[in-house]
């Protein structure tokens, strides 16, 4: 099987470095890769006797459970491949082999009415061009090349998930019929599970949530931490435009191949960094080499350039323009842009978790963007939607008396215009039963998102925030145009913008890499090491923080909000010595806040229940039903009564509430709660609660009182460590 190594014929174990030959026992003093794996011989699981890749064996298992088996996976690749045939033969059929003088004519040479088959001329006369064209032959040679590479790809993948699926079968015992019911974290389970007959990692007795998760996103990782240092997304200063945030799905995917995938990537293998990227004397060498094959992407871009933009066109021109037919209004909506999911990404959290988060945040980051609008514009706006509704009622109605007005020349495309009119106009009118309070709403939106500069915070009314939130939060529109653009732009932002900063990225690699034991290099940043990368000014105690930017150390509470969200889907996961301390600090003053809490009567005063308030709005929807159906994949919590009890065990925020139920105080909340006193209380607070994480919540409010109190000391200015959108990383 491509990727896998299987070993049939072992006698009792065998280590991955040894010789296929060699029969000698395993010693103490053996040395092993980070993917030395051992497994007994003697029963049906002697398939998986060694994984070479733990990392796309992972990454495949995960992939297999999101897309709901097999035959759903490949039946998606399938159609993959036809769709894209279909797409390059409409194309060639529209452009060589379409006759446009009938068409528009609607009449032959005889004046009868046309066909579609009179229509269709393939010898080239009246048309745009014929198959003989050199850029037509040059376009289809491209285009079987790359189907032929897909198609290579698809059959590889058959044969690797149909290996999948006999380990899903044979080792996890999971049918795809049962994948329907089961969340990823009862896969992950099976996989960690210490009684399991098959033990998969050399070094340890049994894998953690940690582990898996960390293969799947070693490379993920990476980029989340060159968005928290500032090193992307590209920023470039436009005239009459201004700054502008450059990072759409092309760009991305020459990122992945230059850093991560090619053979000119700084990585060894999959796991291991080249020796020369961990060594300092080396940096003037490998950033001429990477400044080379940044150029060399660059060109290759600016060549494909052509082409790849007429097929952006055309995909895009079969895919929204039936959605806009049908919703014209649906250019107006926005969606989250691929830099606000970078930006608002953990360490350590999987596709279908930011997913989750996201979503739930899609709603009140819409109504806070809709708060915001132009009176003139909406004035304007008003008066052609006047006009354009007068001329489309008209119309409309009288076609409905006789349709043979329809028939009348201009009159479909004035309907067609007119309707596209006024949904476009609706676009700059205010709901009128909008209510103006963006503050709640941007603190609703970070419920859910976890990360928003500090320097939002009572300004989220002001239109300097509206723009910089809509880099995050940015129109359908505005999406479509990007990417419409990027085969022109990306190799621009190549050669003149990411071609000088390649030092920059090999520092980034050089400073921002561990070796693991068992694991192989990671990003550092992704360890939950506080001590050494945490943000000073997210942790707990009373030590004075300093001016000083230490460069070494993660932006925004990345680390502590990445450990607090990974220990809420994983409960049962053990963190480290210096996460564990950091975990009871943090319990620590919430009991201590509770308790206060019951000596005081203000409590808009404790950290602890504004933490609620911030969330507290009439968006709040209970849920106390576990998913079960279709959906249940994208769950981001376990569905057993047991692992949910951990969960809220595993909650800082839960535990300070259950240290304190059980005394008679009554903890007042405001609408739309009486009260959470009492473990019924708690229960219904918890449930309404259940898609946020209240611990992060509890952090960011501690943060924030932290940079308030005088006693705790200066600390650095927002306008340059918190702003994301004026930061560039000089020196890693």
């Amino acid at each position: 099987m491509p990727g896998y190594v299987r070993l049939n014929s072992m006698q009792g174990y065998q280590n991955v470095g040894e010789a296929s030959s060699s029969q000698n026992p395993l010693s103490s003093e053996a040395t092993f890769a980070p993917d030395q794996m051992l497994q007994a011989a003697k029963d049906a699981l002697s398939n998986w006797q060694h994984v070479q890749n733990l990392d796309e064996f992972f990454t495949n298992i995960y992939e297999y459970h999101q897309r709901h088996g097999f035959y759903c996976l490949l039946l998606a690749d399938l159609l993959e491949l036809f769709q894209f045939i279909f797409v390059v033969a409409f194309a060639v059929i529209l452009t060589t082999c379409v006759d446009y003088r009938i068409l528009f004519e609607g009449r032959i040479a005889d004046l009868t009415k046309a066909s579609l088959w009179d229509v269709i001329d393939c010898s080239g006369d009246g048309t745009a061009c014929s198959l003989s064209n050199p850029w037509m032959i040059v376009t289809i040679i491209f285009a079987s090349v790359f189907w032929l590479h897909r198609l290579v790809r698809f059959f590889y993948r058959c044969t690797v998930f149909l290996d999948i699926r006999n380990f899903y079968y044979t080792a996890l015992k999971v049918e795809d019929s049962m994948l329907r019911n089961m969340t990823w974290y009862d896969v992950q389970d099976r996989l960690c599970d210490e009684n399991a007959p098959y033990k998969l990692c050399i070094q340890k007795s049994h894998l953690t949530s940690m582990d898996i998760y960390q293969r799947i996103l070693r490379r993920k990782n990476y980029m989340v931490a060159m968005f928290n240092k500032g090193l992307l997304p590209a920023r470039l200063k436009l005239p009459l435009i201004g700054d502008v945030c450059f990072m759409t799905l092309g760009f991305k995917f020459n990122l992945e191949l230059l850093f991560f995938w090619g053979p000119w990537a700084p990585w060894e293998n999959y796991w291991q960094l080249k020796a020369d990227y961990k060594r300092r004397d080396g940096r003037q060498k490998l950033r001429d080499h990477l400044s080379r094959v940044i150029l060399w992407f660059g060109l290759v871009n600016l060549l494909l350039a052509p082409l790849i933009f007429v097929w952006q066109i055309l995909y895009c021109l079969f895919t929204y323009v039936e959605m806009l037919k049908r919703e014209p209004s649906i250019l107006g909506t926005r969606k989250w842009s691929m830099y606000g999911r970078y930006f608002f990404r953990h360490f350590n959290e999987l596709d279908h978790e930011l997913d989750n988060r996201l979503c739930y945040a899609y709603k009140p980051a819409s109504l806070y963007m809709q708060m915001f609008y132009s009176s003139a514009a909406e004035i304007i706006a008003k008066n052609v939607a006047f006009v354009a509704s007068a001329l489309f009622s008209v119309f409309f109605i009288l076609s409905i008396y006789d349709e043979d007005v329809l028939r009348v020349h201009n009159v479909l495309q004035l309907l067609t215009i007119s309707g596209c009119i006024v949904a476009a106009c609706n676009m700059f009118i205010q709901d009128e039963n909008a209510v103006f309070c963006p503050e709640m709403m941007m603190n609703t939106v970070l419920a859910y998102v976890h990360y928003l500069p500090s320097s939002w915070r009572t300004q989220a009314h002001s239109e300097w925030v509206r723009r910089e939130f809509s880099r995050f939060y940015q129109y359908r529109f505005t999406f479509i145009l990007e990417e419409l653009l990027s085969p022109i732009v990306c190799p621009f932002v190549l050669l003149l913008w990411l071609r000088p900063s390649a030092g920059l990225f090999v520092d980034f690699f050089r400073n921002f890499t561990v070796e693991v034991s068992g694991l192989g290099d990671v990003c550092s940043l992704a360890q939950v090491d506080l001590r050494n990368y945490g943000d000073p000014t997210y942790q707990m105690g009373n030590k004075p923080l300093s001016k000083e930017v230490n460069m070494a150390k993660a932006r925004h509470g990345k680390v502590e909000m990445s450990l607090l969200h990974f220990i809420s889907t994983n409960p049962r996961w053990e963190p480290p010595t210096d996460a564990a301390e950091f975990l009871n600090s943090f319990r620590g003053q919430a009991e201590k806040d509770a308790r206060l809490l019951e000596a005081s009567a203000d409590t808009l005063e404790n950290p602890l229940t504004q933490s609620l308030y911030t969330y507290l709005t009439p968006n709040a929807v209970p849920c106390f039903r576990q998913p079960r159906g279709r959906g249940v994949s994208k769950s981001v919590v376990p569905l057993d009564s047991s692992q949910l009890s951990s969960l809220s065990a595993s909650s800082v925020f839960a535990s300070a509430f259950h240290q304190r139920s059980h005394t008679p105080s009554v903890i007042c909340l405001g609408a739309p709660f009486a009260s959470t006193g009492g473990s019924a209380g708690q229960s219904h607070l918890l449930n309404l609660l259940s898609p946020v994480n209240l611990d992060i919540l509890y952090l960011h409010e501690l943060h924030k009182r932290r940079q308030q109190v005088g006693t705790y000391g200066s600390i650095p200015s927002t306008s340059a460590d918190e702003s994301p959108f004026n930061r560039r990383t000089s020196a890693m």
